[in-house]
């Protein structure tokens, strides 16, 4: 979770290119199944969530990272003891509508390719109300 702060903090500093920041991430969406969702109950994702109905979603990088800082459920899905194969998770306002299942390996992957994102360009400019606009770029 911390490193989706960082991740988080170095777009808004713009040390990120936009286009790392935006990466698509392929995940898993289950629909809540209506009942009320909160911290009593949120342990039982199965009488939560239809997990046996799932679909595949994509969204960016940006869209996941605050999910996940702002995560009402964050649960760690083993293979087996000790070894993290994905994680399903939540906002506070997505809580009622849907859970995500995210595997780690392209989550690590995008977080290393900004990790070595490195600023080349930047591309200033004022939106139409005077708001300064930029767009940073990186070699990719």
């Amino acid at each position: 979770m911390l490193s989706c702060y960082i991740v988080r903090k170095l777009a808004e500093a713009r040390k990120i290119a936009d286009a790392k920041f935006q990466l698509p991430l392929e995940m898993r969406s289950f629909r809540a199944t209506g009942k009320t969702v909160d911290f009593l109950n949120s342990h039982n994702l199965d009488a939560l969530y239809n997990l046996s109905d799932g679909v595949r979603v994509t969204q960016p990088l940006s869209y996941v990272v605050n999910q996940i800082i702002h995560s009402y459920i964050f649960k760690p899905a083993f293979v087996s003891p000790g070894k993290i194969r994905s994680v399903a998770f939540n906002s506070d306002r997505s809580k009622s509508k849907e859970l995500y299942m995210l595997e780690l390996r392209p989550l690590i992957e995008a977080f290393a390719d900004c990790a070595d994102s490195y600023i080349s360009k930047a591309t200033y400019f004022r939106l139409s109300k005077g708001e300064l606009q930029v767009i940073s770029e990186d070699e990719l």
